[in-house]
């Protein structure tokens, strides 16, 4: 998934700190996508989890259509909202 995308390819910087290259705004970088790429994931395998429930037991099938741009919101806007608001009070 895209979150999980996010995850490692914050995890993967770490390695440019095999080959000498560190810095703080790396680092910093670094940390940002690790928290939203962590965060985004946690909250879209609840969301997959809540379809599945919506699916077994309303038998619901229009789930994605009904839920989508909801389910966006709360996937990526969240995480989107509480990493920005880490980059505030650490650049404070």
């Amino acid at each position: 998934s895209i979150s999980d995308f996010i995850f490692y390819f914050g995890k993967l910087l770490s390695l440019l700190q095999l080959v000498g290259i560190s810095n703080l705004s790396l680092c910093s970088i670094q940390g940002v996508l690790i928290n939203f790429g962590e965060l985004a994931s946690i909250l879209w395998t609840t969301i997959v989890a809540y379809t599945l429930f919506l699916t077994v037991t309303k038998h619901e099938t229009q789930i994605e259509e009904k839920y989508g741009q909801k389910y966006m919101r709360i996937g990526f806007g969240i995480p989107l909202i509480l990493t920005i608001m880490y980059i505030l009070i650490y650049l404070k």
